[in-house]
C-alpha cells in the first residue's frame, strides 16, 4: 500500500491514497501530534483489558473489534464514550419503560396483522395507512410533502393525494 500511496503511475495509486485519508485524514500522519497515550490506549485494547484496562471493562466482541480499528483523532474519545457507557452493568430498565419503549413496534405489529398490508394496485401501502403510521411514528409526528422523495418532485405519488 506504501508503494502505491507514493507512485502516481502505480494502478492502485488512487485507491491506495482514499484509504489512506479514510485511515488518516486528508492531513495523514503528522509526526508531530503523535501522543503516546493513543497507543497505549490501542495497546490496551490489544491485550483485552478494555478502555481503562481495569478488570470488568469488557466491552462485548463487536464493538471490541471496531474499537481495535479505530485510528487517529477519533481514537481516544471513542474509547471514552464506551467506557462511561458501562456496558458491564445491567440496564435500569423496568417494566413500565419497557412497555413504553416497545409500544411503537407493537402498535405497527397490531397495524400490520398476521395477513400483513394489502398494497395499492400501483404495489404502494395505501394512504390512510401511511399517515397512519407518520402520526404514530414519525419523527414528528405528522406527514408533509415538504419531506416526500425528490423522486416524486416533492410531492406523494397520486394515490396518496
Amino acid at each position: 500500500m506504501l508503494i502505491a500511496i507514493d507512485d502516481p503511475s502505480h494502478p492502485e495509486h488512487e485507491f491506495a491514497l482514499e484509504m489512506k485519508h479514510q485511515i488518516y485524514g486528508e492531513e495523514g500522519v503528522d509526526p508531530a501530534k503523535f501522543d503516546p497515550r493513543d497507543v497505549d490506549d490501542f495497546l490496551q485494547w490489544l491485550d483485552g483489558r478494555g478502555v481503562a484496562g481495569a478488570p470488568g471493562d469488557a466491552v462485548p466482541g463487536p464493538l471490541s473489534d471496531m474499537l481495535r480499528y479505530v485510528a487517529g483523532p477519533a481514537a481516544r474519545p471513542l474509547h471514552a464514550l464506551v467506557q462511561q457507557a458501562r456496558l458491564a452493568e445491567a440496564p435500569l430498565v423496568d417494566a413500565d419503560v419497557a412497555t413504553v419503549m416497545v409500544s411503537p413496534l407493537s402498535w405497527l405489529l397490531d397495524l400490520v396483522g398476521d395477513e400483513g398490508i394489502k398494497l395499492t394496485g400501483a404495489g404502494y401501502v395505501p394512504p390512510a395507512q401511511v399517515k397512519a403510521v407518520m402520526e404514530v411514528l414519525g419523527p414528528q409526528r405528522r406527514t408533509s410533502t415538504a419531506r416526500c422523495s425528490p423522486a416524486w418532485g416533492g410531492r406523494p405519488p397520486t394515490e396518496a393525494r
